[in-house]
């Protein structure tokens, strides 16, 4: 789960990540508030019923426009926001998933998170439990 908290001028915005039973701080970050534009996204194309498969693409180019920065500072951005999830979970893929992407679009991945703005809860996006990703044990009996 993913637990976006922005404050109400969203100058700051801090993510906390949790995959049972570990809750992680990640801090406020530059690259939490694209991701928090993907997250947006995500949930505004499943209010309008868009089947989970097409919600929240977008291109490089229109969020690198939302945020005002050029495609390269975007790319620069997601993969920081990666990279510091693959470094507190180094031997988990599939949290690294929080960005997925397809030939120049890339979306919010199919997990479970809140947006808090201020002090009001501004969305929470709950995957459909038959399309919630699935996490393999590495011990397979």
């Amino acid at each position: 789960m993913f637990d976006f908290v922005a404050s109400q001028n969203e100058e700051h915005v801090y993510l906390h990540v949790t995959q049972e039973p570990r809750l992680v701080d990640l801090g406020e970050r530059t690259h939490h508030y694209c991701l928090l534009t993907l997250a947006r996204k995500r949930f505004a194309d499943s209010r309008h019923g868009l089947d989970v498969a097409s919600q929240g693409w977008l291109s490089v180019e229109e969020l690198a426009a939302m945020l005002g920065l050029d495609v390269p500072h975007v790319n620069t951005l997601l993969f920081r926001s990666r990279n510091q999830i693959a470094r507190e979970w180094p031997n988990d893929n599939y949290l690294t998933n929080v960005v997925e992407r397809r030939r120049g679009e890339v979306r919010f991945g199919l997990f479970h998170f809140t947006i808090v703005r201020g002090i009001e809860l501004e969305a929470e996006f709950v995957p459909p439990p038959h399309q919630a990703p699935v996490i393999a044990s590495k011990h397979a009996d």
